[in-house]
């Protein structure tokens, strides 16, 4: 069977305090009932390592680069 995907970035850096603890799975849960909604089924979450290069002036002094993640969750629903 054939199938059309999506994939969705979450926002990959939190700073919470107590209050806001819970905001990490409330997005995921919003972005899992949003295309839930529309078809759309859970096919599997992953991590991409991205590196970022430093600057000029970084670079000259010595600065090595820096990695970040991105999260990708991927949703798919048979090809129409």
């Amino acid at each position: 069977m054939r199938y059309s995907y999506v994939i969705k970035q979450l926002s990959q850096e939190y700073e919470l305090n107590e209050k806001e603890k819970d905001q990490v799975s409330k997005q995921f849960e919003d972005l899992m009932n949003y295309y839930g909604e529309q078809g759309w089924e859970f096919y599997c979450m992953d991590t991409v390592r991205i590196y970022h290069p430093p600057g000029c002036l970084a670079a000259f002094f010595g600065q090595l680069g820096t990695f970040s993640h991105q999260y990708l969750v991927v949703f798919r629903k048979p090809w129409e």
